[in-house]
């Protein structure tokens, strides 16, 4: 049978030895120096981070799995990216899958994928950028450049066949 406490020799010895503080209440504190808030109170008992970065260096090696080698497009493919891309204006609401390098592991990168709409279409620099959504109330609204060599998909509603954006009619003797 276990004893409590309060009843072994010990336990009447510390009740005896502090009797006049026992049922006293808890003592205000001065209105100079008020109560800490619970949350401030849980953060000086927050745990020793004693491997400092460590977990940084975990978050960035599984980051590293999660990156791929860039696959290769058909021409076929190229071709239909091109004919899409001249039809791309500023303002046109598109979707882009994307290629985009990681900066220290250069080879390798991720696939992301943006909506929004098209802020330029640049020939010249070969890249298609696009603004990207803004998530939050105090986000910025950035925009993403994206190589045309690094674009997977584009997809528009305002897109159509390039015969038809072409203006270029079809006749029967055609089919």
């Amino acid at each position: 049978m276990v004893k409590k406490y309060m009843t072994t020799d010990e336990g009447r010895r510390v009740r005896q030895k502090y009797a006049d503080i026992l049922r006293m209440s808890r003592p205000e504190p001065p209105a100079d120096h008020p109560r800490m808030s619970l949350q401030n109170r849980a953060k000086i008992f927050s745990p020793f981070a004693a491997l400092r970065g460590y977990e940084e260096e975990i978050a960035d090696q599984n980051r590293v799995h999660e990156l791929v080698e860039k696959e290769d497009i058909s021409d076929e493919d190229k071709n239909a990216l091109s004919n899409k891309l001249l039809q791309c204006k500023r303002g046109t609401v598109v979707t882009a899958r994307y290629f985009r390098k990681d900066e220290t592991y250069a080879p390798l990168g991720s696939y992301c994928t943006t909506t929004g709409p098209v802020l330029r279409v640049d020939p010249v620099e070969r890249v298609l950028v696009v603004q990207e959504p803004v998530t939050g109330p105090h986000d910025k609204a950035v925009p993403v450049r994206i190589g045309f060599d690094d674009l997977m998909e584009l997809t528009s509603t305002d897109f159509v066949g390039i015969e038809e954006y072409l203006g270029i009619e079809r006749y029967p003797e055609d089919y």
